[in-house]
């Protein structure tokens, strides 16, 4: 059935083969990346959840040791408080530590009232580190000036470790703030703050697939990969994965949570012992952890479209033999009936294929030579089975076209000469039909017949008769380019043509016997414009229109009205076109002169558009017509067709 499509049998293996084959191999990687999958997310997290807890248990044991002995160096303080040697010798030991600050002095008679009893502050400072990296004793005092709730919230008995790199110009400094228990009996201690450099913890915690990093309750980042995080100070608040934590009160968390870029992470959170406002937390990006999987799935895939591509072509090899005859020949027909006729097969075959290809050639060469006898759109609309062939009226342009003189211009060539004239002339006559729209009706020696609206209509009767008129202009400037390659004797003559245009009803439809056919228009309509091309001669014009076809376009053409002409009781105004009145309609006429391959621009623009004639006399000087005597016409030349009733007006 015309339009359907089907498979062929070569096609139809391919396909089955290929499915049963694509789910076999698609049902295999599919369970594979399952189980693995499953396996490897189970391993991830438990990778995560060690090394959160290795993190913790160092970050842990860092602290712990700096407490304990910063603990030891102010006891023995407090025994020889003026031991220099021994304070130079704790700074050597801990080269790490940069300062320990006791911010509200070394009394111990504390009362319930602390700020009553503040003592000074005192001060163990590692000048040799602080050198090292730059730093002033002025920073450790800006640090605790900012921070005087750290300083209370210690005092009450808390524990606190804290960001300073922001005060020391980003060199990493933490300070661990901790309770002194003192003597009296009050629920009141001293102070500590601790400055040390976290270099060493920071290399600790190392990089890689997983990613640890320390915060205290506050969300200010201790610890980090990314060093800019811990220099400028910044707080991890707004992260879901930490605020939640921090809010859940669990001191061990293990999470995946979908971060704000929306990937899936695994999460580890545990606080340290004995420092319950620190946290370490571990995350690990899913797309890392699952990196393998997916290169192994995607390896899988391609191994499996590679077997799957080569029994494909296997099979496909294999078909090809007997199914690619069948598919030129359903090639050609297609091509036939999409009205392609150069059809051709690349093998020849010496079966019943090859007979029905030979047999196809020689449609598509009787098809293509009988579409050249009668009129392409005709043949095209046949062709897909819209043409209606019984009568039907429509409204139409009809145009005739002749050539003056042609009988006296044939006198003076041989047959072969007269034939090879015509057509080269023809070619680009109609040419300009089609370019506009039109069908060719028919030849008539050396005079041409088309319409417009009369098979496929614009659905507008101006249109079409402003194509009409269009074609004929065109016409005027490819004569032009026609007459200017010819030298004008007898055997390369230059011509001067007449064109008739009238617009009205006429029936048309396919009119002959059983054994020939033509589908032609016919009606009063059609006579009137063979009778109006008539009186181009007489009248010393070109293109003649009527009245019926002047009024649908007088508004975009230039034309002078000629004596008006009665036939029986029908008068009728006949109008001389003279050119076309709108600039970019011309610019357009141009465009497809300019686009046909023997017509000079130059000339174009002497017949077309706003550089062409604007008057009657400018036309009959550019084409070399002489000016009839209106009042003398000589009405044998009308072979008696009409009779001048009037002239035109002043």
């Amino acid at each position: 059935m015309a339009g359907k499509f089907f498979f062929s049998i070569g096609v139809k293996i391919n396909i089955v083969i290929t499915l049963l084959l694509l789910f076999s191999l698609s049902s295999v990687i599919f369970f594979v990346f399952i189980f693995l999958h499953s396996d490897v997310e189970k391993t991830a997290a438990k990778n995560n959840k060690n090394i959160n807890i290795m993190s913790a248990n160092t970050t842990e044991a860092t602290l712990s040791s700096i407490y304990s002995n910063v603990a030891v160096f102010l006891n023995e303080m407090e025994t020889n408080p003026d031991d220099e040697h021994y304070i130079s010798f704790f700074f050597t030991q801990k080269p790490e530590i940069a300062a320990v600050i006791m911010p509200m002095g070394d009394k111990t008679a504390l009362t319930e009232s602390p700020e009553a009893t503040r003592g000074d502050p005192v001060s163990y400072i590692n000048l040799d580190l602080l050198e090292q990296n730059e730093s002033e004793v002025s920073m450790i005092d800006s640090f605790l000036q900012a921070n005087p709730v750290a300083v209370s919230r210690a005092q009450m008995g808390e524990t606190l470790l804290m960001n300073a790199a922001p005060y020391f110009k980003g060199v990493q400094i933490l300070t661990l703030i901790f309770p002194k228990q003192t003597q009296v009996e009050n629920k009141l201690f001293l102070p500590v703050a601790v400055f040390f450099l976290s270099q060493d913890l920071t290399e600790s915690f190392g990089t890689g697939t997983n990613s640890s990093f320390l915060t205290n309750d506050s969300g200010d980042v201790l610890i980090h990969s990314d060093q800019d995080m811990v220099q400028f100070g910044q707080k991890l608040t707004d992260n879901p994965f930490v605020r939640d934590c921090w809010n859940s009160g669990r001191s061990v968390t293990s999470v995946i949570f979908t971060d704000e870029k929306g990937k899936r992470n695994f999460g580890d959170f545990e606080k340290l012992n004995g420092f319950q406002n620190v946290g370490v937390f571990t995350t690990t990006s899913s797309d890392v952890v699952f990196e393998g999987v997916i290169s192994t799935t995607r390896r899988n895939i391609i191994f499996g479209s590679m077997v799957a591509f080569l029994s494909v072509l296997f099979i496909w090899f294999f078909s090809k033999h007997f199914t690619q005859p069948i598919y030129e020949l359903t090639r050609a027909v297609k091509q036939i009936s999409s009205g392609d006729y150069s059809v051709s097969f690349e093998n020849k075959i010496n079966n019943e294929i090859g007979l029905l290809s030979e047999s196809i050639l020689s449609m598509s060469n009787t098809i293509s030579n009988f579409e050249r006898f009668t009129n392409r759109v005709i043949t095209r609309l046949s062709r897909e089975g819209v043409l209606r062939t019984e009568g039907v009226n429509k409204n139409a342009t009809l145009f005739f076209s002749d050539i003056r003189s042609f009988t006296s211009i044939s006198e003076k060539m041989q047959a072969v000469e007269v034939v090879e004239f015509l057509n080269e002339y023809m070619e680009r006559m109609v040419a300009c039909v089609h370019a506009t729209g039109g069908a060719i009706d028919k030849f008539i020696g050396d005079a041409i017949m088309a319409h417009w609206g009369a098979i496929e209509t614009s659905a507008n009767e101006t249109v079409d008769a402003l194509n009409g008129v269009r074609a004929a202009l065109l016409m005027r400037a490819s004569l032009q380019n026609f007459n200017s390659k010819r030298h004008g004797g007898p055997k390369a003559p230059r011509i001067k043509i007449g064109c008739g245009l009238n617009s009205g009803k006429v029936i048309a439809g396919q009119i002959g016997s059983k054994e020939r056919v033509v589908y032609t228009v016919i009606g009063e309509t059609v006579n009137f414009a063979d009778k109006t091309e008539s009186l181009n001669k007489a009248f010393g014009t070109e293109i003649l229109i009527t009245e019926h076809t002047w009024k649908l376009i007088k508004k975009f053409i230039i034309a002078e009205e000629t004596p008006s002409v009665q036939e029986g009781k029908t008068v009728v105004r006949i109008f001389a076109v003279i050119n076309i009145s709108d600039e970019e309609e011309g610019e357009r006429l141009l465009k497809i002169l300019d686009d046909m391959p023997y017509n000079d621009p130059q000339i174009n623009r002497k017949c077309v558009g706003k550089n062409g004639p604007q008057t009657l006399e400018e036309l009959r000087l550019l084409l070399g017509i002489e000016a009839p005597d209106l009042n003398n016409l000589n009405l044998d030349e009308l072979g008696k067709k009409y009779s001048i009733i009037e002239e035109p007006p002043k």
